[in-house]
């Protein structure tokens, strides 16, 4: 992450971070940091970081319980392709190989 830092005619500096978009999904938020930089309340951010906390196992637990019916569901795209459409079978390998690289390799 980057920032521009500027001078104000008042002599004070300010500071503003810039950010590059990427694909994908953030793995984490800063928003209890940016109720923190606001003053807010600690037990305010305290209860937010619980929460917080409680949904990304609740999150953590659906994506477990999720995946053997995923590998499940590209095994069974893989197995019901046409063997003369190499594309569509080389594209349904793919997936089922990304979504295994990506969901981790413990398990099913």
């Amino acid at each position: 992450m980057g920032y521009v830092e500027q001078q104000l005619p008042s002599g004070e500096s300010t500071i503003s971070f810039t950010y590059k978009l990427s694909p994908g999904m953030a793995r984490s938020s800063f928003g209890i940091e940016c109720g923190r930089l606001a003053h807010m309340p600690e037990e305010v951010l305290q209860a937010a970081k619980r929460h917080a906390t409680r949904m990304q196992e609740i999150m953590e637990a659906r994506r477990v319980a999720n995946r053997p019916r995923k590998i499940a569901g590209l095994i069974k795209n893989c197995l019901t392709i046409d063997g003369r459409d190499a594309d569509s079978l080389a594209r349904a390998l793919k997936d089922l190989t990304v979504f295994h690289k990506l969901s981790g390799s413990t398990g099913i």
